[in-house]
């Protein structure tokens, strides 16, 4: 730097020699000054590499940790409205407690007269805990040395389409399983039914839906807002859902069904024409919380962790 700047100084006076004391003081300005480059109170420091080898595992996996978000994100089961989401502080097992009912009414006291003492039904406890869920994977040795941007984007895609199947299985599992249907058909018909998808179906679902009382007997005020159904019900579906008339009424009657959103899942199983179909209240609507999804604080979505050296 040092040889560039006296250069620079010996082309400024040839060319205007009359300033040459002028150029020669910038000239001793500037090279006592550039001594002090990287100097500090402290005094001088050596420079040094701002990431070194043992650096890049840890920057490989924050570069995949962030690239598998949009892969993450992607949904094909969208149950975000069906559930209700918890957080725990760790891997402990928790009580949570679902009211069977509210508090009865207030009744009529008279003159003087004392009030009646109340009661309120034991409320059920649920018990659950956070688990892990992971799998290893592996980079190639020639996708590294390669510096391969688009494996790594590619494998950090898989790893989040890996992750959000996963979570979606598990929450379709959570109302789609042997145990929760007989208990849905122990309930009675106001909880299951075995029609296939029709507007006449979806009224009479309707009409079950408001027909529910708590154990104190007062109606229970959740209403059925989502539609959550086979994917080979969704031309049906949405043929129900926005027609003006009764779809399979030829007498053109006006179709009355309040609206529903529609949430496919690719995860329930069956065989046409009997595919399944549910109805769902938002989550803790009327303090009601049918699916619980619990998550580990500081955690609400997929990390990338590094596997120790053996």
């Amino acid at each position: 730097m040092r040889i560039i700047n006296q250069l620079l100084m010996e082309v400024a006076i040839a060319a205007i020699p009359e300033k040459e004391k002028t150029y020669r003081e910038t000239y001793e300005y500037i090279d006592r000054n550039l001594g002090k480059v990287g100097q500090s109170p402290l005094g001088m420091r050596k420079m040094s590499e701002a990431m070194t080898t043992a650096d890049f595992p840890i920057a490989l996996g924050e570069y995949v940790n962030r690239a598998l978000w949009p892969a993450y994100n992607r949904a094909r089961f969208d149950y975000q409205p069906l559930v209700f989401n918890d957080t725990l502080p760790n891997f402990l097992q928790v009580s949570r407690y679902q009211r069977q009912a509210g508090l009865q009414d207030l009744e009529l006291v008279g003159p003087k007269g004392t009030a009646k003492q109340g009661s309120i039904p034991d409320a059920y406890p649920r018990r659950y805990r956070v688990y892990r869920w992971e799998k290893a994977y592996d980079f190639s040795m020639e996708s590294i040395v390669n510096d391969d941007l688009g494996y790594f984007n590619e494998m950090a895609a898989l790893m989040g389409d890996a992750a959000r199947r996963t979570i979606e299985k598990f929450v379709s599992r959570l109302f789609f399983n042997t145990t929760t249907l007989a208990g849905l058909v122990a309930l009675g018909a106001l909880y299951s039914g075995t029609a296939r998808l029709s507007t006449n179906a979806l009224m009479s679902a309707w009409a079950a839906f408001n027909q529910r009382t708590d154990a104190d007997g007062e109606p229970i005020t959740a209403r059925p807002v989502y539609l959550v159904i086979h994917r080979g019900l969704a031309p049906t579906a949405q043929q129900i859902i926005r027609s003006a008339q009764v779809a399979e009424n030829a007498n053109n009657a006006l179709n009355v069904l309040p609206p529903l959103q529609v949430i496919e899942n690719p995860y329930l199983t069956g065989t046409a024409p009997d595919l399944p179909w549910f109805l769902f209240a938002p989550a803790n609507e009327d303090g009601i919380r049918p699916l619980t999804l619990a998550r580990l604080q500081g955690r609400p979505g997929p990390v990338i962790l590094q596997k120790a050296p053996p």
